[in-house]
């Protein structure tokens, strides 16, 4: 009875404190708050969301590193304002020009810019068309140069030189401007919290490693749960076509419209996949995929404010769209808060997302997480066979809902990415 109590209050208290933050939704994109915006039910039908989110707040930076003069580095979160923003509104003032390649396919070189001494760095969870760089930081950047962009590095000195870095090839830009202020910059990396990182290539692939063992804190949030119809409506709605039917069996949900569009609801994963068979073939550059797939993003029933950019297949013309906290990804075994979106290059747009989203995460008091150091992990990898395939690890969250599937406790661990996906590094060491 006791726990029960205790479980009621506990809901009780983040439905109170989610409610509250929605009073506040509107300042939060004034006012570079640090902790990820929630969202209410969405029920809307109309066929385009009514959304303040633009392609940068999309794809945007979301690690941040200070690197200090003898190349120490720290990463920063939970920061009183988001560095992110404030370096966007700052870099938009600038005039950045004279592009000059530093660097090219020299990895140690590439390592030793990773910790350039007095500087701050924010990166993408993966590479950006460099048109994308130049909407969001309002620049022109020769694309035809330099075509994707992993790193963005500026000097903290009192003229700043600004550096453009790319995983691929090892490539490192520089870029200069005039005399500028980093006060308002500085400001927003003072306070906050702060873990020692360091930067290591492991099969050919820049890490942000941590040295040490790192102790990380535990969310909860509530579940948004968006309605299926409306989610059907506003997807497969259009001139041509303007009614929707539905078929409903002991596992799917079936949506269809017309011959060419159809969303299935899967009620043992919770996910939903829709169908666009257009008729025609139809592939893009690398300076326009971002673009293209934004706009089909913008034309769900997903709360663009829930997800940001996570990565890219270009070959595969696929961009995975994920839900973050503090600046770190959330994974779930059934991709809530995923979205994934296909361009149509084999003739057909398709799209995997959930209807379900999390409300504002808060971290759950007294709740850590003690992890080992990276090294202890890539050494625990290699020993089990794993090694060797290894592209890519992270610090991530792992999403799981409780029995009343009405509250989700978000828990840190590493995440390794391992044949096409990313894996809790515990259950490869379990073999699983």
């Amino acid at each position: 009875m006791i726990k029960q109590i205790k479980k009621s209050s506990l809901t009780i208290a983040l439905v109170i404190v989610v409610a509250l933050s929605a009073v506040l939704s509107a300042s939060v994109w004034i006012n570079p708050f640090h902790y990820e915006r929630g969202s209410g039910d969405s029920t809307s039908t109309s066929a385009r969301q009514d959304t303040v989110q633009s392609l940068s707040d999309i794809y945007k930076p979301t690690e941040v590193i200070r690197t200090y003069q003898d190349r120490s580095q720290k990463l920063l979160y939970d920061q009183a304002k988001n560095p992110v923003m404030v370096i966007e509104q700052q870099v938009r003032k600038w005039k950045l020009k004279h592009l000059t390649r530093v660097v090219n396919n020299d990895s140690a070189a590439y390592l030793r810019d990773l910790r350039t001494e007095n500087s701050i760095m924010i990166s993408y969870p993966d590479a950006v068309a460099t048109t994308v760089f130049n909407q969001t930081f309002n620049q022109s950047v020769d694309t035809a140069r330099l075509k994707r962009i992993n790193h963005i590095v500026i000097t903290l000195d009192k003229t700043p030189t600004v550096y453009l870095m790319a995983d691929e090839k090892y490539q490192v830009y520089r870029l200069t401007t005039t005399s500028q202020s980093l006060a308002v910059i500085k400001k927003s990396l003072v306070g906050g919290s702060q873990l020692n990182v360091d930067h290591k290539i492991v099969n050919g692939i820049p890490l942000t490693t941590f040295p040490h063992q790192i102790s990380m804190p535990t969310y909860r949030s509530t579940i948004n749960h968006q309605n299926l119809d409306s989610i059907a409506q506003t997807l497969m709605a259009s001139s041509s076509v303007s009614t929707v039917s539905s078929q409903t069996t002991s596992k799917l949900i079936t949506y269809t419209a017309g011959n060419s569009r159809r969303m299935t609801y899967n009620k043992g994963t919770g996910q939903v996949q829709y169908d666009n068979y257009l008729g025609k073939d139809n592939s893009y550059g690398t300076q326009t995929l971002y673009t293209h797939l934004f706009d089909l993003l913008a034309d769900t029933a997903v709360p663009l404010e829930q997800v940001q950019y996570d990565n890219v297949s270009l070959v595969g013309q696929t961009i995975t769209y994920r839900s973050f906290v503090e600046g770190f990804p959330i994974f779930s075994d059934n991709d809530y808060g995923t979205v994934r979106i296909k361009a149509n290059n084999d003739g057909v747009e398709r799209y995997h997302l959930s209807p379900l989203s999390l409300g504002t995460p808060l971290p759950a008091s007294g709740q850590k997480v003690t992890l080992p150091s990276t090294v202890t992990v890539l050494n625990a990898l290699y020993q089990a066979g794993k090694g060797k395939d290894i592209k890519g690890l992270r610090l991530g969250y792992t999403w799981a809902t409780d029995q009343n599937k009405s509250l989700v406790t978000l828990s840190p661990t590493y995440y390794v990415y391992y044949h096409g996906n990313w894996v809790k590094y515990q259950s490869l060491l379990k073999g699983d």
